[in-house]
Order: C-alpha cells, then structure tokens, then sequence
C-alpha cells in the first residue's frame, strides 16, 4: 500500500513539474520571464555598398546616320573607310533644288530647338520636383541614405508631356536620365543640320558634322545613308538578366584599364532591353569574359573624361555600384522577422534592458555576406538579438563578464602582476584630515 502511494505521489510531482515547465518554457506562454542572451551584435554605423565587377570594351560613342534623297545628289566624294573632320564635305548636292533645300534644313532646325526647349523645361521641373521630394523625406525623418533614391517615384503631375518613354514607377533619377538622353539625341541631330548650313562653299555640299570615320555606306531606292562613327570612344559590357534588373542609369561605374594602368570614373548610360545576339562588340567581349549560355543585355557606360590611348575593342575593367548606403547597418539576413523587400522587424534591447520588437528599412540585401543594410530603424552601437522568438517587454540577462579580454591582454600579463593585484592593500583614509591631505596632494600634482 504504502509503496502505491509513493508511486502515486511520485507521478503527481512528475506530472505538476512539467506542467509548470511547460507553462513557463513555451514560446507562447503567458507568464512572465527574463531572458538569458548569450548572442547579440552592437550595430556599427557605416557606409556599405555592392558591387558587380564586368569586362568591358572600347567602342565609338553613338554613331551617326546621315540620309539624303538620291534626287538631290549630284556625286558622292567618300567612301567606306575614309576619315573625315568637321565640315568635310561627304556629297555634292543638285544646285538646282539649294534653295528647298535649305528650306529644308532651316525648317529641321527650327524643330529641332523648339523640342530641347520643351525638353529642357522638363527636366528642370523634374530637378525641382526631387529636391522638394527629398526635403520632404528629410522632414518626416525618411530619408533614404542608399544615395539611388530608391523610394522617390515620380509624381506624375509633372508635365511630362514629350517624347520620351519613362516607366509609371520610375525614380526621379530614371527620369532625368531619360529626358538627358532625349535632350543629347536632340542637340546631335540639330549639329548636323546646323553643319549643312554653315558650309560656305559655293556648291551646295552635304558635310559631315563631327570628327571621325565613315564606317558604312548604304544605298536604298530612294535614299542614300552614311554611317560616321565618332573618333570619342565610350565602353559597353554585356549582362544576364538577374543582373539587368539591378543596373540602373545614372550607377556610379569605376573603369581601370590595365594596358595605360589608369583609372577612370564614369556612369551608367543606359541599358538595353532587348537580349543582343548578332553583335560584333559582344564576340569581342566575349574573348574577356566567358558568356553563360543565356540571354545577354547590353550596358552603356559613359567615362566621365576621354579614353585616349586605347583602340576601339580594347579591354577595360569595370566595377558597377549597384547600391550604397551612408549612416547605415549590417545585420545577418535571418536575423530578420516578418520580413518583406523594404521593411522588416528585428529585436532589440532598450536601455532598460527589455525585449523590444522594432520596424527597420531595409536599403538592399547583400547576398554575398547573407546580410542586409538598414538604413532606417536603428541608432548607432544598439544591441540587436537573433531570431529566436521571445516576448516584448520581457527583461533580459548576459553571461558574466559581458566582454572578455583579449589573449593579447593575457598574455600582456605576469603571474607577478596577477600576485601583486592579489595581495596589495588597498589604502582608506581613517579621519577628515587624511582626506583634505590627499585632495590637497591631487591639487598639488594637477
């Protein structure tokens, strides 16, 4: 009997200790506990960046397309191959159609110059727009720090009302770039008209408008086109499409050229959005950098001085900076809670030493490290916990000592050292005039 009752009683604790283990140590429980934190991390404020390292080569800057009616030409005094200056004369015109000629041309300038107005006041109301954008950012406290102005979308109530193909959720940067483009086709196109018209000659001459080389010459029924590729060289590389969504106009570029060992700043210019197949500069890149067995986008990038001293296919370095961010965070990517693009939760400890579930921005991930940057949410040197679900408000404990000493500070000291620490003394002044004697002393020393 008496051993039923111990089995009886023993069952009965058994079961009383892991019921009151289990209210306590589940994740959801009620009761209130503290935790022990054996892994955190201090955030450290920086600047953090990524970065996409591609081969690039040397190509002519944008060529252009010279067309004239076969009607009006009287013989043609290039051909393929031959170099030409500003003002080299490319066509001999019929004299007897000069005057609906120039009228013509008179009429393309006048077209001309009214559209880069019209261009050039939108891109000064889009500069205008972003910066009340970011003055709005800063006074609520949003600014974003990524330096791509990530969050700023185009307010559409500008007049954007021209030629140019700028996406619904376009940055204001994308946009300025776009119009940018537009407004140096514009001002390329009005140069060689405004070339044919400032020739002086007698004959009425078709010209060409920039220094370099015609590089084809195409002969249509009704038409007959010249092909000059500038003597300015500008850089292109080739990218899969896991990249192609990262690479925006206006990312910083570093280019390095091993051959004359200098470096170049430049930006990106654009970006196709059609996959390149039958293209000459890409075999030559090709020769660089192994191309996977995918489709290939092109990326303009525009060096921000001239690349002289290097030939057309030339190999270059570049280091594309896809993102940045200032005064920002680093944490370990499965640190993060309810995690989306932008946004996230992390926990953290206040100064009181309680759990806290806190919203941060992200500004980009970077897969490289498995880390993201936070650029919002977070002050400097805050403690920021894994994970591991806990519940907010609940208080915390660290293990003791909280930091460690380095082995280079042990090993700094002997056992002598750790004996004289031991043993010595440490002195207490026993009246009010040992006390004045010594502040009198420090006094004195000071």
């Amino acid at each position: 009997m008496k051993s039923l009752y111990a089995i009886g009683l023993s069952l009965a604790l058994s079961l009383f200790i892991a019921t009151n283990a289990i209210l306590v140590f589940k994740e959801d429980s009620t009761i209130s506990r503290s935790y022990y934190i054996d892994t955190h991390k201090r955030v450290t404020e920086g600047e953090y960046s990524r970065h996409l390292e591609k081969e690039a080569v040397t190509i002519p800057s944008a060529g252009i397309e010279l067309s004239i009616d076969r009607g009006d030409v009287e013989s043609v005094v290039v051909k393929t191959g031959d170099t030409v200056t500003l003002g080299d004369t490319l066509v001999l015109l019929d004299t007897s159609e000069r005057d609906a000629i120039r009228a013509e041309w008179d009429a393309k300038v006048g077209a001309y110059q009214l559209e880069q107005r019209d261009l050039q006041s939108i891109l000064s109301s889009l500069r205008t727009a972003k910066s009340r954008s970011n003055a709005t950012s800063s006074s609520t406290g949003s600014a974003n720090t990524s330096g791509f102005s990530r969050d700023e979308v185009i307010d559409f109530t500008v007049n954007l009302d021209v030629n140019v193909e700028i996406p619904e959720d376009a940055t204001y940067d994308q946009a300025i770039a776009q119009v940018e483009t537009q407004i140096a086709k514009i001002e390329r196109e009005l140069s060689i008209v405004q070339a044919q018209l400032a020739s002086t000659s007698e004959n009425l001459e078709f010209v060409s408008p920039i220094d370099g080389f015609v590089e084809q010459i195409e002969e249509f029924e009704t038409q007959l086109v010249f092909h000059i590729v500038p003597s300015e060289q500008t850089l292109v590389t080739f990218v899969e499409e896991k990249h192609w969504h990262e690479i925006e106009a206006a990312q910083p570029v570093q280019a390095y050229s091993t051959h004359l060992a200098k470096s170049y700043a430049a930006q990106v210019a654009g970006k196709g959005t059609m996959p390149v197949t039958d293209n000459r500069w890409k075999e030559i890149h090709g020769q660089f950098e192994q191309h996977p067995d995918l489709p290939l986008y092109e990326i303009q990038v525009t060096p921000a001085e001239p690349l002289e001293g290097l030939p057309f296919g030339a190999n270059v370095n570049t280091i594309i900076t896809i993102d940045q961010a200032t005064g920002a965070m680093r944490l370990r990517d499965d640190w993060t809670i309810t995690r989306n693009k932008e946004y996230a939760e992390i926990y953290s400890i206040s100064a009181e030493g309680k759990i806290g579930r806190i919203p941060v921005t992200i500004a980009f991930d970077m897969p490289e490290t498995q880390s993201v940057i936070v650029d919002d949410g977070l002050v400097n040197g805050q403690i920021v916990l894994d994970d591991t679900f806990r519940r907010n408000n609940a208080r915390t404990f660290f293990p003791q000592p909280l930091e460690l000493p380095s082995w280079a500070t042990v090993k700094a000291l002997g056992w002598k050292d750790y004996m004289a620490f031991l043993i010595q003394k440490p002195y207490v002044p026993n009246t009010e005039e040992d006390v004045e004697e010594e502040v009198d002393t420090e006094n004195s020393e000071n």
